[in-house]
């Protein structure tokens, strides 16, 4: 599986806390190191094309990563 650093780090820390949902502020907090715009897509994007490396290895119709709205 190739990602780059920053899909790795979102993987690491999603995959070292399954149970916990993340909000977005979170996430790109702790992986960018810098603060959340509201209007940023950078975090959906890195998101997106995460689920689309997981799926080429994964046998489930279940989503590896889960959006909770709320």
């Amino acid at each position: 599986m190739e990602l780059t650093v920053k899909s790795f780090e979102l993987l690491w820390i999603l995959a070292s806390n399954p149970e916990r949902a993340f909000s977005k502020t979170e996430l790109y907090e702790t992986v960018w190191q810098e603060e959340y715009v509201d209007d940023s897509n950078t975090l959906n994007v890195h998101i997106h094309a995460l689920r689309q490396e997981l799926t080429k290895y994964t046998n489930s119709n279940t989503p590896a990563i889960k959006t909770v709205w709320g």
